[in-house]
């Protein structure tokens, strides 16, 4: 709740109707209760007292009491001068001393707006002749200090007449209670633990600029890579990421945007007002280079970047279609290779379109036959001879021609088609495997499995059977897992690695280099072969920084009996630098793009 402060309304006393309380007159006499006697007000009742009670004891009693209810009791006539008040009443419209003094109140509803003299309970309930019942109002003190206070105000009548001459309020302190309420409202519309707002106060803010803004953007945006933070640091250290990140995201934003976390390590930024696409870009170019800099955590300094989806709205879209377009600019750019943004614009909404037909085809894909292995090349770094292949799928659509796996692959895995897919590609490589071995018995196969496929219950068991029903060679299969695979390291996980490696398999662990893992981790681990990441090949042996990571990974991987695969190779000086750096095998486009079966056994095998 915010501490709004309405205008001064000033209460002094025989201030008139626009007053709630003026300063009792020192000249009243003992209330008069209808029907009693003006020295006696319990006179109708003295049946029920003991006959050697004075009445003027019953009367002190009566005060006694009347002094120490936490309730505040207000008794006022029709213009608002105080007949009866009690201390309480006292403390929670901030009067100090035993006298009620002239005081200068500020009177706030529960939305934070002043409330008018005139709309007060009590001048309610004269004005009206009803009662103005559980009406919830803030009061400030001198000095900004804060009451909430429940008042009910009863119109006082006497027999026969239409016109209040009295009201009487009662006051009962909720401050505590809606300290209490404004906590829980601040839970259900805040993350925990980076504090910003969550997903259900962005969309209520989205709710209401897209009703009024002219124009308005939405930043959606993840953390590349914090998947493999929390499985290498552990939570703890993740959790540490999240509230860093969240810190520097408002830092980027003005004042009045918002910044929010959805889930996970998604984030969304929320621009009330931008005067052009520029603006929205130069936001998300500072976080950005803001998320780029290194973190400094309990588990060390880490380092990641960031992928960002920018879609825009004016008054009158549907909030739900701006995030959706962000959110799937933000999927663009994860599935060309992050660390970037991208804006929905009519590129990407075409794109979208398309990218919407092919997850519905892609259900038809493998009944239908449209899925192909194809098998890149793996060549002997020292005598550039074959020595190994990589099967790879294709898919080839009947309306869209040759579909790349990064189009195909991500709505596989999103939509869980990815499972049956692989067990296809396994079962027809390793077959395919076993016809080459006849002729070429030396010849591996490297079949990349998604953590998908990895964790389905019954997948070791599957692949036990695909492995005796294509008379595979199990000592000629490598499997290829993902980083983050292999450093989880799980209970499940390794009994899994193990199982596999017990099989006769080579273990891979694919990308290497792309997450926050170590070589060292893998000492306790059954993996035999390390294949570095594309990405740190780039401009290798000019690019001083990817020289030294790539020296670093091959000197390591030496020491630990590892063979290191190097993917991605276009240059014959990148091929020249590993071979003298160690690199067993080599990959790339410089020696050959992946093939069909057919285009392999002419070209390779002379089958």
């Amino acid at each position: 709740m915010k501490n709004h402060k309405a205008p001064d309304t000033e209460l002094h006393p025989h201030a008139g109707a626009d007053s709630l309380i003026t300063a009792a007159d020192p000249s009243l006499q003992p209330l008069n209760f209808e029907g009693g006697d003006p020295g006696n007000p319990f006179k109708d009742h003295s049946n029920s007292i003991a006959a050697d009670v004075h009445p003027h004891t019953v009367i002190n009693t009566f005060h006694t009491v009347f002094e120490s209810l936490d309730i505040g009791i207000l008794l006022q006539d029709r213009d608002l001068k105080v007949l009866a008040t009690n201390r309480s009443t006292k403390e929670l419209l901030w009067f100090s001393g035993t006298e009620l003094a002239p005081t200068t109140l500020h009177i706030i509803d529960e939305t934070g707006t002043p409330i008018p003299p005139d709309e007060l309970p009590p001048v309610l309930a004269l004005r009206t002749g009803t009662v103005q019942d559980g009406k919830v109002m803030g009061v400030y003190g001198p000095a900004g200090q804060l009451n909430w206070i429940e008042v009910t105000s009863k119109p006082l009548l006497r027999a026969g007449e239409t016109r209040p001459y009295a009201v009487l309020s009662s006051l009962s302190n909720v401050s505590e209670f809606k300290r209490r309420q404004q906590e829980l409202d601040y839970q259900i519309q805040h993350d925990t633990l980076t504090k910003l707002p969550n997903r259900h106060a962005f969309f209520e803010e989205l709710t209401m600029v897209a009703g009024k803004s002219m124009n308005y953007a939405v930043m959606y945006l993840d953390l590349d890579g914090f998947k493999n933070v929390n499985d290498t640091y552990g939570h703890a250290v993740g959790d540490q990421l999240l509230t860093a990140a969240a810190k520097r995201l408002q830092r980027c934003i003005r004042p009045h945007d918002v910044a929010a976390r959805l889930a996970g390590d998604e984030f969304a930024i929320l621009l009330h007002q931008v005067g052009s696409s520029k603006d929205a870009v130069t936001v998300a170019k500072r976080v950005l280079a803001k998320l780029r800099q290194a973190f400094h955590l309990s588990g060390g300094a880490v380092t990641i970047s960031t992928s960002i989806g920018i879609a825009f709205g004016t008054r009158g879209d549907e909030p739900d279609k701006t995030i959706v377009n962000a959110d799937y600019a933000l999927q663009h750019v994860k599935r060309t290779g992050k660390n970037r943004y991208a804006v929905f614009d009519q590129h990407l909404s075409h794109h979208r379109a398309v990218h919407s037909q092919i997850e519905t085809d892609l259900k038809h894909a493998l009944p239908k036959a449209q899925l192909e292995v194809y098998y890149q090349p793996l060549f002997d770094a020292r005598g550039r001879r074959l020595a190994g292949i990589e099967a790879l799928m294709r898919w080839q659509h009947p309306e869209h021609g040759t579909i790349r796996p990064a189009e195909f692959l991500p709505v596989a895995e999103k939509t869980g088609l990815i499972v049956e897919m692989e067990i296809w590609l396994l079962k027809t490589a390793m077959k395919q495997l076993s016809i080459w071995n006849e002729e070429h018995p030396e010849l591996q196969l490297s079949i990349n499995l998604s953590c998908k496929q990895l964790e389905q219950p019954g997948f070791l068991t599957l692949f036990e059977e695909a492995l005796v029903a294509s008379s595979a060679v199990p000592e000629n299969v490598v499997l290829d897992v993902s980083e983050s695979f292999a450093m989880k390291r799980s209970s499940d996980n390794i009994r899994l690695a193990n199982a596999l490696s017990e099989l006769g398999l080579n273990l891979a662990i694919d990308d290497f280099g792309t997450g926050y893992s170590n070589l060292g981790a893998l000492k306790d681990l059954p993996f035999d072969i390390v294949k570095i990441d594309r990405s740190f090949l780039r401009d290798v042996p000019e690019n001083r920084r990817n020289t030294t990571l790539v020296k670093t990974i091959l000197a390591m991987a030496q020491v630990l009996e590892l063979s290191v695969v190097a993917e991605g190779i276009e240059t014959d000086a990148q091929a020249h630098f590993l071979y003298w750096e160690g690199a067993r095998w080599l990959q790339g486009f410089y020696f050959s793009p992946p093939l069909s079966a057919s285009q392999l056994s002419s070209t390779y095998l002379n089958v």
